[in-house]
């Protein structure tokens, strides 16, 4: 237990290569193959945020896609967005009414 108050997490692709599924049956379909790296595809992020009860159990998420193949310009757009949606989370939190 680490007795923390928020918690935010970020997961996507970022480039320059992707991930390009190719079985609609999932990427670890059996017999394998589902999936193929390529240099063409879209930077998505996946950002969530989640406050304990101290905060109204508040939960949120956000996803995001650039046209960029750019890897660090996609990772500060990412951060950009994860900040943004833990700010809008701090400010419609049991708290964040009250203090901010």
């Amino acid at each position: 237990d680490m007795n923390a108050t928020w918690g935010i997490a970020e997961t996507g692709q970022a480039g320059p290569t992707f991930i390009k599924i190719k079985k609609t049956e999932g990427p670890y379909a059996k017999g394998g193959g589902g999936l193929e790296r390529t240099d063409v595809g879209q930077g998505v992020g996946i950002f969530a945020v989640a406050g304990s009860e101290s905060v109204g159990s508040l939960e949120r998420s956000s996803k995001m896609t650039t046209e960029l193949p750019d890897r660090r310009a996609n990772m500060v757009e990412y951060a950009k967005a994860a900040l943004s949606l833990l700010e809008e989370c701090l400010r419609t939190s049991d708290t964040g009414r009250s203090k901010l």
